[in-house]
């Protein structure tokens, strides 16, 4: 199931102030070719602006230029944060380890990095990829 706030917003400050709300939820980042990273928070608005006030991480260096956000309680944040992971696979989340009592910690992430590389043994970087 996608976002139910589904309007995609430009990830700059002023967009950030203006449509994020201060309560709890999910949001995803997004470049405009694909997602970037889907995360959970107590105030979408605050994180959000962590975020976009980031330099040099590996979020930043996917270049973010939109963001979209979902509220819900903080009892069902890293569930439904989760279910959004699988959904969308998003870039960031993928090379993140989650935490043992995320659903997403079962052999899942290990299984599908395997599936992601196929019959190779390995992967080799491709310049400017």
């Amino acid at each position: 199931m996608s976002f139910t706030e589904c309007a995609a917003r430009s990830f700059t400050a002023v967009s950030i102030r203006k449509n994020a709300p201060d309560s709890s939820g999910v949001y995803g980042l997004s470049n405009g070719s694909e997602w970037v990273f889907i995360g959970e928070a107590s105030n979408i608005r605050a994180r959000l602006m962590e975020h976009f006030e980031e330099t040099d991480t590996m979020l930043t260096n996917r270049s973010p230029t939109g963001f979209t956000f979902e509220e819900c309680p903080p009892d069902s944040r890293v569930s439904r944060q989760d279910v959004l992971v699988r959904q969308f696979e998003p870039f960031c989340n993928r090379r993140l380890d989650y935490p043992k009592n995320s659903t997403l910690w079962n052999g899942e992430q290990k299984a599908r990095s395997r599936a992601a590389i196929g019959p190779y043994k390995s992967i080799k970087r491709v310049p400017g990829v």
